[in-house]
């Protein structure tokens, strides 16, 4: 070493502090617009019927009142997340508030691992928090991460995947391997929409092995297979059939023109036109992420004449979203925003290293570069935030805010205590199970939480209503509606069963429910209306069979 280095003087704090202040600050930035979106999603995010799927079946499961893909659940749900869930429910209870700050503490950690991981690639302090502050201040993540459902889950399985992709590269190890093989396999049955990014994942991790990409590539596979195989072992058979009905599989039988292998058991979705794709492309990924792909981009300018190794990061993302648009199955509006939260880590890694690589351009024209990383990381931040609001369909009209308004907080979950305490009171305990006829997905949770049972088809019944073709009849027709009933659906023939000799209990709310008129014939003739209440300005009657 020589003198003059031995000589030179520490670096003061002040120059730390000038280092880690704006670091902190963009992560204290983060960390609070994370728990705005997140608190008030936990006090007045309306619950939606995908959240009380997953609470009601994840104590079914859990307790072994009900088991997946059996005759009283035939529903095509991933049974992964409900059973992590009931796990996680006999530990804090079965309430949605609990479940949904389980929920939130898992995105937090989900930003730590990303923080960690942004600042090994970019050895950037201020550069990964700005990725931090974008992902998980994104309004759209950070409400799809306070909400119950596998997205925060698959997420931080993505991230973890990261990071096995990262520790990888040059130095490939089979523990390492195998790990990746289970993440990789426990993504798939957590979440359809992953089928392809799970296969992306794959392929980045072979790339990042080298030479010895081949045989930790069939190590992986042979780990997904193992673990695919156990669940098809342990499972009934109708998880074979809900795997041959998977999208993709379908669609490759679409193109193969083999045709569909088993009766098909996922619900009705809209015919996907182009027109329909490019409205989710605009208004369900680029309006809520449109700052997180502009800096993803930005990466692509900054390396042309540099290391294009780093494109694989945002042609990765960009890859991803295009197959969530295009494969998404979920047939509702929001669906979508909440499948990118999946895979938005990618695009803050991104973030992470286009922001690392414009201040090393900026420290070389001997400027300051924290003004711009931190003016660079708000800009995006406000338009995945604002951006929202020019959005066309009144559900992603500035997401998440609709998805949040409540006429006072906390009004649901009073509201549900009221109904609690309506079905308690009027419905004995350890009484046949009722049957509930309704659009509300505030009824089948507060019954649940009442302790009072139900058939798995009472929890949105109306998703589960299939139409019969009139052209069917006879063995044919009776082979149709075996079929439907079989795989969680319900018809007018099966509704008319049910009132008629199945059930001794029905709770229905009015007008939610058309009956053919030898249908409601029956149900008043046999059964008499006990008791009334009202939830939201909805007429909910319980009717008790005679005699």
């Amino acid at each position: 070493m020589s003198p003059a280095r031995r000589n030179a003087p520490a670096p003061t704090p002040s120059i730390k502090l000038s280092m880690w202040l704006p670091t902190g600050f963009v992560l204290l930035a983060g960390m609070a617009a994370y728990a705005a979106v997140s608190a008030n999603a936990l006090n007045n995010a309306g619950l939606s019927f995908d959240e009380v799927g997953y609470l009601i079946k994840a104590w079914w499961y859990i307790s072994g009142a009900v088991m997946p893909f059996s005759a009283a659940d035939a529903a095509p749900t991933l049974p992964v997340f409900p059973f992590g869930l009931g796990v996680l429910q006999t530990q804090i209870g079965l309430a949605a508030t609990a479940a949904r700050s389980a929920m939130i503490v898992l995105g937090f950690m989900n930003g730590v691992l990303l923080y960690f991981l942004c600042r090994k690639l970019t050895a950037n302090s201020l550069a990964s928090a700005a990725a931090v502050l974008i992902f998980i201040g994104s309004p759209a993540t950070s409400y799809s991460f306070s909400i119950v459902s596998p997205v925060v889950v698959v997420s931080l399985l993505h991230t973890i995947a990261l990071w096995l992709v990262v520790l990888s590269v040059g130095r490939p190890q089979v523990w390492r391997t195998i790990i990746m093989g289970v993440v990789l396999a426990t993504i798939a049955l957590l979440s359809l929409d992953m089928a392809l990014p799970v296969l992306f994942l794959l392929v980045l991790f072979m790339a990042a092995t080298g030479s010895a990409r081949w045989v930790h590539g069939a190590v992986i596979v042979a780990v997904i297979a193992a673990i695919i195989g156990a669940t098809i072992v342990v499972l009934p058979e109708q998880f074979t059939a809900f795997l041959l009905n998977h999208p993709l599989v379908a669609l490759l039988q679409k193109l193969t023109g083999l045709g569909p292998i088993t009766p098909a058991i996922f619900p009705p979705t809209p015919n996907y036109s182009a027109l329909r794709i490019i409205e989710d492309a605009y208004e369900a990924v680029l309006l809520p992420y449109g700052g997180t792909l502009m800096l993803c981009l930005l990466l692509i300018a900054l390396t042309l004449r540099g290391p294009r190794v780093f494109w694989i990061v945002p042609i990765y993302f960009l890859a991803a979203l295009a197959a969530l648009v295009v494969f998404q199955t979920p047939a509702c509006d929001v669906c979508m925003v909440s499948a990118v939260s999946q895979v938005s880590a990618m695009g803050a890694l991104g973030v992470a290293m286009a922001l690392a690589f414009l201040a090393r351009l900026v420290r070389q024209q001997k400027l300051a570069s924290a003004p711009l990383m931190i003016g660079g990381a708000f800009l995006a931040l406000a338009l995945n935030t604002f951006a929202p609001v020019l959005a066309n369909r009144d559900a992603l009209h500035s997401f998440p805010a609709e998805m949040m308004k409540q006429p006072r907080p906390g009004a649901e979950q009073e509201d549900i205590a009221t109904l609690m305490r309506f079905i308690g009171q009027n419905v004995p305990p350890g009484a046949e199970p009722i049957l509930l006829l309704h659009k509300l997905p505030a009824l089948p949770y507060a019954a649940h939480m009442a302790g009072r049972r139900f058939p798995a088809v009472s929890i949105n019944p109306l998703a589960a209503l299939r139409p019969v073709p009139s052209s069917l009849s006879g063995a044919r027709r009776e082979a149709a509606l075996a079929a439907i009933e079989r795989n969680g659906g319900w018809t007018g023939e099966a509704l008319r069963r049910w009132i008629e000799r199945d059930y001794e209990l029905i709770l229905i709310q009015d007008g939610a429910i058309s009956m053919d008129p030898t249908t409601a014939g029956i149900l008043g003739t046999s059964f008499d209306a006990a008791a009334t209440t009202e939830y939201r300005g909805s007429k909910l009657t319980l009717y008790k069979r005679k005699g």
